[in-house]
């Protein structure tokens, strides 16, 4: 793993509104998930968008930010394919609050984000975009 300095990118304008639009369901989803209630997640996925996903995957240089992995895009009918992942560090289902904040974004291979997938433990999984996760 190496070091992503995601904090030299500003956070795409898009993610405020979508912050003032979306966070209240989703702080909502995550609290009643955490009490262990059945809730369905909301179904915006903005971070999808490629006002989004194109600086993220930029600036992770199109590699998996867990294990390395080049992750590529393929131009088809429609738009680009991305084979990878907007993986939110801190699950939705565990701080909904963080859905739409940049910080919490690390760009993934599917297979990687499919691992992680709900799991969250500060000591287990590395964020490569913490230094002080980076060996000396």
């Amino acid at each position: 793993m190496h070091f992503v300095d995601r904090d030299s990118v500003p956070e795409p304008a898009i993610l405020a509104t979508c912050r003032t639009r979306y966070n209240d369901a989703w702080v909502d989803y995550s609290t009643r998930k955490t009490r262990g209630e059945r809730v369905t997640q909301p179904n915006d996925s903005q971070w999808l968008d490629p006002l989004v996903r194109d600086p993220l995957t930029a600036t992770f240089r199109k590699n998996c930010g867990y294990c390395g992995t080049y992750t590529y895009e393929r131009q088809q009918v429609g738009g680009t394919r991305y084979y990878g992942d907007v993986d939110h560090f801190i699950p939705k289902s565990v701080n909904g609050g963080l859905v739409y904040v940049w910080r919490n974004y690390v760009w993934s291979c599917s297979a990687c984000n499919e691992t992680k997938r709900d799991y969250f433990c500060e000591f287990h999984i590395l964020n490569p975009c913490d230094r002080s996760h980076m060996s000396k």
